[in-house]
């Protein structure tokens, strides 16, 4: 009788591991349609350029002061 429970709660712990996964995996392939349904027409065009964004001077020197007096 231990031995049926055992085995009952074994399957029924696999099949909720595999639907999880199931679920996973779809999350997964719907968050990726979303974020590609998102790109603008340029991306779409061009996928393969890749922008290089640079920051202002001006972010580049509050970095670097806050890198220097965050040390000591």
């Amino acid at each position: 009788m231990n031995d049926d429970f055992l085995s009952k709660e074994l399957r029924n712990t696999e099949q909720l591991n595999g639907v999880e996964k199931y679920k996973t995996a779809l999350k997964k392939v719907q968050f990726i349609k979303e974020i590609k349904s998102g790109l603008g027409g340029e991306m779409k065009e061009n996928p393969n350029r890749v922008h290089i964004i640079k920051k202002p001077w001006t972010e580049k020197l509050k970095l670097f002061l806050l890198r220097i007096f965050t040390k000591f």
